[in-house]
């Protein structure tokens, strides 16, 4: 039952400028007016990618991954490095108790500068709980973690202009740090009758899986009941 891959992938891609027409580059003469962005022409990669993962177990299962080669940021159809990690573990320590947790993170650094330019973090983790046989608890708590650099344009390096909304401002930063939880509480006292209620929050902060300066930034609430009426058969 073990599994052990190996992956590797050669590609090629082309860029349609009309897809790139809110992007500008600086002039070169000091407050000229900036120029259409140009993009790269046709880049070649190379990438593999290799993953293993063990049986079914009675108690767990895992798997882990990782994708490792030459690649192209689409955003600024630049040349970078691209490293990918996963991993999942699905335990089971008895029959009513389930624990599932991922993680998968993605990163670019530019070829031409060695710059890391972007990357995302996510781990993820399930919580389910089986009380009695009509009364069953689940927790999901996931953390998205990206930061976007300013774009550059990759045969000069210079930051460039993006224009929104008819005006031109130079490309900056994005960052986006967010942990969300949700709580389901699902009650079965009979077939056709099911009372849910949940709840979902979501906290951010300014640094990336820092855990210290969790923000809340919104709550919600549901409840969800439905029963099954039966008439009498004559």
């Amino acid at each position: 039952g073990w599994n052990i891959g190996l992956t590797p992938r050669i590609s090629t891609y082309a860029f349609d400028a009309r897809d790139y027409a809110t992007l500008f580059t600086p002039s070169v003469v000091v407050g000229g007016p900036p120029t259409a962005f140009v993009p790269s022409s046709r880049i070649e990669t190379l990438a593999s990618g290799f993953s293993i993962s063990t049986p079914q177990f009675r108690t767990f299962a895992a798997s882990v991954g990782t994708t490792l080669g030459n690649d192209v940021d689409f955003l600024e159809t630049s040349r970078v490095f691209r490293t990918d990690y996963n991993a999942s573990l699905d335990l089971r320590p008895s029959e009513r108790l389930r624990v599932s947790a991922t993680y998968v993170s993605t990163a670019f650094m530019r070829r031409s500068d060695q710059e890391r330019s972007a990357f995302t973090y996510i781990p993820r983790l399930k919580v389910e709980y089986q009380l009695a046989r009509p009364l069953f608890v689940r927790v999901v708590s996931q953390y998205t973690a990206t930061r976007r650099e300013p774009l550059r344009d990759p045969r000069t390096g210079e930051i460039l202009l993006v224009n929104s909304g008819g005006a031109t401002s130079p490309s900056t930063v994005n960052t986006t740090n967010v942990l969300r939880t949700d709580w389901l509480v699902s009650y079965r006292p009979a077939p056709g009758t099911v009372l849910f209620l949940g709840y979902g929050g979501s906290m951010s902060e300014p640094d990336p899986l820092a855990f210290q300066q969790l923000r809340r930034t919104n709550d919600s609430f549901f409840v969800k009941a439905s029963y099954v009426f039966r008439a009498p058969v004559f």
